[in-house]
Formats: C-alpha cells, sequence, structure tokens
C-alpha cells in the first residue's frame, strides 16, 4: 500500500474538495431539494414536446413545433447516443445537478495545477477558487449548467498540453483527447471557443522555447499528437458539430438578406450585417475596464440588478452592462498570491499567464475596447457567432488561479529567511496599495450608476446610501480577509508556521472568502422541494384551450418571446431561445409584433391568450394547409417581407414567393381540398384533392436542412413561400403527401461519431492504461 502513503495528501485534499461542495449545496444533496433554475427551467419548458415522445416512443425526433412555430432541437434537446464521451460525463456528474458542476470545476482545476508540479494542498486551494468564484456560483443559480459543465472540464486540456511538453506523451495525449471531448460534451461551445486562445497562448510559448533549445524532434512530436488528440476528441461529436454547423446557417448567427431597419430617433449608424450577430447583441454583456477590479473588490459597482432593499427589489449593480445576476469576485487571497507571482516571475516563458489573462480580459471588455475586438468579430472566424463576451472572465481567474498557485508553491520553496521576508513585503505593499487605490478612485469618482427616473429623490437618496454601504462593506471584507491571511504568512515568515499550516489556514479563509460572498446569491434558502420545482401547472386559460385536440398554435401575449411557459403546454407561435431562425427572428420583429392578423392567421393561430390571461379563439386562420388561387413573385427578401405587411396580401388566397430563390412555374392554379390526417413533430401527413395543379402552402417552418416531402412517396422539392412557409406543386388529383424531418448531418453523422467514440475509448485505455501498468510496476520494484 504505498502507492496510498504516497498519494494520501492527494486523496485528503480531493476529499475536502467533495466535503465542502456537499456542504454548501446540502439541500439537494441531503434533502431532495431543487434549485429554480430560470434558464434551465425555460429551456425543459421549450423542450416538453421532444422529451415527452423520447419518453414514450424512446424515438429522436429532433423537431418541436412547441417554439416559435416550429424549429430544430439540435441545438437544446437532442440526444446523441453515439457520443460516449456525452455519456461519460453523465458518469462523472456524481453529485446531483448544480453540485455536480461546482465539484467537476473543483477537480479539473485541481488536476491541472498538480500537472505544474505543485502541492496537492496548494492544488486544492486553488481549485476551490476556481470552483467557488463567484461567476460561476452565480451561472449556476442562473441555469447555466452547461456553461459551467464547460468550464470545469477545460483546465484539464491544459493540463495535458503541460504532460505533453514534459514528455509524457501517452498520458498526456489520452488526458487531452479525454478533456476536450468532454468539454465538447457541454455543447457550450462559446467557453471551448475562448479557452481556444487560452491554451493556444500557452502551446505558442513552450513550442517557441522548446524549438529554442533545438529539441526539434520534441516539438515535433508534441505537436503532432496534440493535432491527433484534438482529432480524436472531436470525432465522437462530428453529429452534433455537424448539424449545429448546419442550423446556425439558418439562425441568428447565420446569414441576413433583410436590409436593417433604421431608427430615426438614433443619430446612429445603421451597420448592415451580412452573417453572425449585429455587433449591439453581440457585444451588449461587456464588461467595464474599470469593473474588472471586481475580482478583487466584489461589490465595486454593486452587486446584483435587484437586490433587496426594505423589502423592495431595487437596482443595485451599476456596472455597463444590461444588468447583472452578480459580482465576479476571483477572491482576495487568490488576488494577493497572484500578485506574489506577478512580483517574481523570473523567466520569461511564465509570462504566458499574464498575457493570457489579459488576451480573455480584451474580450470580455467587448465594446469597451472596440479597436481589438470588433477586428476579431469582423475577421476572425466564429467570433461573430457568440454573445455575453464578459464570460471570458472565467479564463482571467483561470489565469489567476494557475499564477496564484506557482505564486505560493514558489514563496514556500524560499530557503533564506531575508528573501522570504522581501518577497512577503513587496507582495503584501503592492497588495494593499492595489486595494486602496481601487477602493478611493472609485468612490471619489462618485460614479454610483444611473437611477431610475420613477424614483421619488428620497427614495434616489436612500438608493444611493445603499449603494455606499454596500461599496463600503465589501472593502470591509476584502481587508478582514486579507488581513487574516498576510498575518498567517508573516506568522510563516517568522517560523511559528510550517508550510503545511499555512496552506490549510490560507486553504481555509479562501474558501470562507469566496464562501461569504457566494451565500449572498446563492443559499440554502434558494433551494425549495422537488415536487415543485422547475415544473408549470396549466391555469383556467392553458385548461380551455387544451380541450381543444386539434392541430393549431397559441399567440400567449404575456411576454412572448422571452419565456417558454406557453409552450410547455402548446404549439406557441412564441417562445425563448438564444439560437432561433433568422427568419422567424425578422417575422417577430416586423410583422408579428406588429400583430399583423394574417401574418397570425397563416401561422396557424387558433388561439390568442389576453395578459389578463383571457382566452380569444381567432377565427380567421387558414388552418394546417391550404390551397392559394394567386402567387406573388418578388426578387428580393425585402420585397417578401413588405409584401406580408401589404393590404392586398390575404395569405388565404395569395402566396408570394422570392423568384430569386425559386423560379418554379405553376401553371393554371387549382384551389382544392387538404385534410390535415396525423401529427408527429417529425412527421406530417395530409390527403389532397384538386381539379387540376396547385400551390399548397403549409402552415409549417420552411427549414432545408433536412426536411423532405413525399406527394405519393415520391419526392418532391419543398417551396418557400409568405418569407418562412413551406408549399408544394401538387398536381390535379387525389394524393397522399407526407413531410419527414430525417437530415443527414444526424444520421450519417450517428454512425462516423460511433467509429470516433471506440478509437477514442481506444486511445483512453492505451494511455491511462500504460500508465497505470507502469506505476505499479514501480512500485513492485
Amino acid at each position: 500500500m504505498n502507492w496510498l502513503n504516497k498519494s494520501k495528501t492527494f486523496l485528503i485534499t480531493l476529499f475536502f474538495g467533495v466535503l465542502v461542495t456537499a456542504v454548501y449545496f446540502k439541500p439537494i444533496i441531503f434533502e431532495d431539494k431543487k434549485l429554480p433554475m430560470h434558464d434551465a427551467g425555460q429551456g425543459m419548458y421549450g423542450s416538453k414536446e421532444i422529451l415527452d415522445y423520447r419518453k414514450t416512443t424512446g424515438e429522436e425526433v429532433l423537431w418541436t413545433n412547441r417554439v416559435f412555430s416550429g424549429m430544430s432541437s439540435y441545438v437544446t434537446t437532442t440526444a446523441y447516443p453515439s457520443n460516449w464521451s456525452n455519456k461519460l460525463s453523465g458518469w462523472l456528474r456524481i453529485m446531483p445537478l448544480t453540485a455536480d458542476v461546482t465539484l467537476l470545476s473543483f477537480i479539473g482545476a485541481f488536476v491541472l495545477l498538480l500537472c505544474f508540479r505543485i502541492n496537492p494542498l496548494i492544488a486544492g486551494l486553488g481549485a476551490f477558487g476556481y470552483a467557488f468564484n463567484t461567476y460561476s456560483i452565480v451561472c449556476t443559480e442562473a441555469g447555466h449548467i452547461f456553461k459551467i459543465l464547460a468550464i470545469a472540464y477545460t483546465p484539464a486540456i491544459l493540463g495535458a498540453l503541460v504532460l505533453l511538453f514534459r514528455k509524457k506523451y501517452l498520458l498526456g495525449t489520452a488526458l487531452a483527447a479525454l478533456s476536450i471531448s468532454l468539454a465538447l460534451s457541454s455543447r457550450h461551445y462559446q467557453i471551448v471557443f475562448y479557452f481556444g486562445f487560452f491554451g493556444a497562448v500557452y502551446f505558442a510559448f513552450e513550442l517557441i522555447k522548446t524549438i529554442l533549445n533545438k529539441e526539434i524532434k520534441h516539438a515535433l512530436i508534441v505537436s503532432g499528437l496534440a493535432l491527433f488528440s484534438v482529432v480524436v476528441a472531436v470525432g465522437p461529436h462530428v453529429s452534433a458539430l455537424w448539424t449545429t454547423f448546419e442550423y446556425q446557417k439558418y439562425s441568428i448567427r447565420g446569414k441576413k438578406e433583410l436590409t436593417p431597419l433604421v431608427d430615426t430617433t438614433s443619430t446612429k449608424k445603421v451597420e448592415k450585417v451580412t452573417e453572425g450577430l449585429d455587433k449591439e447583441y453581440a457585444f451588449s454583456w461587456s464588461q467595464g475596464k474599470w469593473e474588472s477590479f471586481t475580482l478583487l473588490i466584489p461589490h465595486l459597482y454593486g452587486g446584483a440588478s435587484g437586490e433587496e432593499l426594505n423589502g423592495e427589489q431595487v437596482p443595485g449593480y451599476w456596472g455597463d452592462q444590461p444588468g447583472t445576476a452578480g459580482p465576479v469576485y476571483a477572491g482576495c487571497i487568490l488576488f494577493f498570491l497572484f500578485m506574489m507571482y506577478l512580483v517574481n516571475i523570473k523567466n520569461i516563458k511564465n509570462y504566458w499567464i499574464p498575457i493570457a489573462g489579459i488576451l480573455m480580459l480584451f474580450f470580455a471588455w467587448g465594446r469597451n475596447l472596440e479597436w481589438f475586438n470588433y477586428f476579431m468579430f469582423d475577421h476572425f472566424p466564429l467570433f461573430n457567432k457568440f454573445r455575453s463576451v464578459s464570460m471570458a472572465m472565467i479564463f482571467v481567474i483561470l489565469a489567476m488561479v494557475i499564477g496564484a498557485g506557482l505564486g505560493l508553491d514558489y514563496f514556500l520553496k524560499i530557503e533564506e529567511k531575508e528573501d522570504k521576508k522581501k518577497t512577503f513585503f513587496l507582495s503584501a505593499g503592492i497588495f494593499l496599495g492595489l486595494v486602496f487605490l481601487v477602493y478611493f478612485l472609485t468612490k471619489m469618482n462618485g460614479n454610483l450608476g444611473y437611477y431610475p427616473q420613477e424614483l421619488s429623490p428620497e427614495q434616489s437618496v436612500m438608493l444611493k446610501g445603499f449603494r455606499l454601504e454596500l461599496l463600503s462593506n465589501s472593502l470591509t471584507h476584502v481587508l478582514i480577509f486579507s488581513a487574516l491571511s498576510l498575518a498567517a504568512m508573516f506568522f510563516y515568515v517568522q517560523n511559528t508556521l510550517n508550510k503545511s499550516i499555512l496552506i490549510i489556514i490560507l486553504a481555509a479563509l479562501s474558501v470562507s472568502d469566496l464562501w461569504t460572498i457566494d451565500w449572498k446569491y446563492l443559499n440554502w434558502d434558494s433551494y425549495e422541494y422537488s415536487e415543485n420545482s422547475n415544473e408549470l401547472q396549466p391555469d383556467a386559460a392553458n385548461l380551455a384551450i387544451l380541450q381543444d385536440k386539434s392541430y393549431y398554435r397559441v399567440f400567449d401575449l404575456n411576454d412572448p418571446f422571452n419565456t417558454n411557459n406557453c409552450s410547455y403546454f402548446h404549439n406557441s407561435i412564441g417562445g425563448y431561445d438564444a439560437a432561433k431562425m433568422q427568419r422567424y427572428q425578422d417575422l417577430i420583429e416586423r410583422q408579428i409584433s406588429k400583430f399583423n392578423m394574417n401574418v397570425i392567421n397563416m401561422l396557424n393561430t387558433k388561439y390568442v391568450i389576453s395578459q389578463e390571461r383571457k382566452v380569444q379563439m381567432n377565427n380567421g386562420i387558414c388552418g394546417p394547409a391550404w390551397f392559394v388561387a394567386d402567387i406573388k413573385k418578388v426578387q428580393s427578401a425585402d420585397e417578401e417581407m413588405t409584401f406580408l405587411g401589404d393590404s392586398s396580401f390575404v395569405p388565404q388566397k395569395v402566396a408570394v414567393i422570392n423568384g430569386s430563390q425559386f423560379n418554379d412555374e405553376i401553371k393554371n392554379l387549382s384551389v382544392g381540398q387538404i385534410k390535415f390526417d396525423e401529427y408527429k413533430p417529425n412527421n406530417l401527413k395530409y390527403t389532397t384533392n384538386n381539379s387540376g395543379e396547385g400551390l399548397a402552402v403549409f402552415s409549417e417552418i420552411y427549414y432545408p436542412g433536412g426536411w423532405k416531402a413525399y406527394i405519393d412517396g415520391e419526392e418532391s422539392k419543398i417551396l418557400r413561400v409568405n418569407y418562412v412557409l413551406r408549399a408544394l406543386k401538387v398536381p390535379a388529383g387525389q394524393h397522399q403527401i407526407e413531410f419527414k424531418f430525417h437530415p443527414e448531418s444526424y444520421y450519417t453523422g450517428e454512425k462516423i461519431s460511433l467509429i470516433f467514440s471506440i478509437l477514442l475509448t481506444v486511445c483512453l485505455i492505451a494511455g491511462f492504461g500504460y500508465e497505470i501498468f507502469k506505476y505499479f510496476k514501480t512500485e513492485k520494484q
């Protein structure tokens, strides 16, 4: 059992990581409670149809009609069974939801710091900082679970690169393939994308150093194995990546065809965006430059957008962003240890840490650093597909975690007492000077944000006092924990404490420091019993509509495009999804939001729920499908959209088609009968009867990435009419029409994913198996 003795510190640190996580998330582990997470709940509401269908039939349908009149489920609910890394991720999440991702964040950072050969106790201290920073806790409270899952897995990727450069080729390759694949399994590609830049900085520094040392063979081996790891790791995700890439072309992150609307009340120049998100939307959540010092003083710019004051919710945040659920606080003790690292950098190869951190800070500043981020947005691949750039702050924290671990490790290895004193006092002086400088400059500036116009003068004075108190209490918090940690280090310098005791004290203080701030945003009172969590009960309006068993859609006027509450019960023309289809977003902005009844009718909207929760039946609907007597041909997307708002557009009689994209000739239009026969989310059936060739319009969203149409079993071309709907040329006579959603990107992708899942498994067995065999063989000798 010699291996157990060698691993004692490692196992004890890991145990305390599990223990602290279990205590913090006590209600979900010991009391069968759940966290009512808004975003996760909304995602579940919008996926209700697919989840129910999967549970009932075991089939994966890939399409739902519950949100935005119909969209694919690729980026929300789709299961990819051939991707074994998804299954492995599920097995690794050993704790209940929310606790699981926090524990994995601890383990991911712990593994990374161990790869840097840092003492396990110090690695545990840094890992606590990474797992319990307030950004991660606030994201957990909001239900951004997949974001935290990506945050949890990415540090191990960097650890794998460290092992590769240390010539641990097999282990490094296996860990790289595993961690990259697990990170991708989170499906939060923005976090993985940002980490790619972070890891690239380290890789570039180490590669240049290796080449300068004339270790060309080693550099080639590392580069080759890193590339191999990426291929093996990405392979199991071919199905998910293929479908996502296919869908994004039609989503709000893809191509745009309409000329932007001009705001006559604004002097801002309207920029035409042809592809990707527009800048204003993409950079709306940009971290303020000075606000970034919340890493050091948590409430430098307030707390959450909604803070409680005298029993009321008041705007307790006054930063640059539209709103926030809490600050990005890394912990004052972690910040000090990082400062110690910066003060004592001796080798240029270690400059990669601050450079990587600064790069992530640049990303997070977004519109507050236009020259950099707008250039990246316009020229760097994929950069214009993501929004909420402030999330890059998590990798600023990762840089601090690595630097803090190395800084403390370096400090504890100093032998000479005078050198210890010099390092300690210099670092402490700079740190405390920075704390007071940041605080007093903020307070002297008097910038405590905007005050809502509806507040009375007395309320404004009260709010200002509240904000000043929040800021002052934050400084007090930082000074108390800084003083305690600096005192412990001073006693170590005086040889009153040994290394292990010092690390334990710093770890305990660091956990307490972060816990105190985290508790403000996520605590035991945040939970409720599982039977009440993330479930919706139908009200009188929903119950009345559910009596109707026919095929129709519902328009709920209660915040229709920011919630999936309606989608939980009905096929809705509204919904909530960050990746809705671009054409449907255009329809919302230019027609539905203006309550254009012709457009609402063509979407088969049979019921409208008023803001007072009254149900009104719409008798003007077109139904599931109909024949039109006339076609209006236009030559651009702008003309299509304009015609939908024209008084001559009567959807039951005329369809508008873009002739520049669909040149199909339809002569002698015949109006006939269409009967809707059968509904499944991915399979729709109709019967037609018309005397001559006609154009059938369907109240279904046009999506060319997988929908196929069949007339009497023969495939027929799907046309797009009315900007968003499907249409078919139907020959004369009686016919059976069927729509099937069978995307090649999914079904072929699943076969490729299975092959790579097997390859990944072999790679992991070879890499980790060899290391285990070698370790125990050495133990026996």
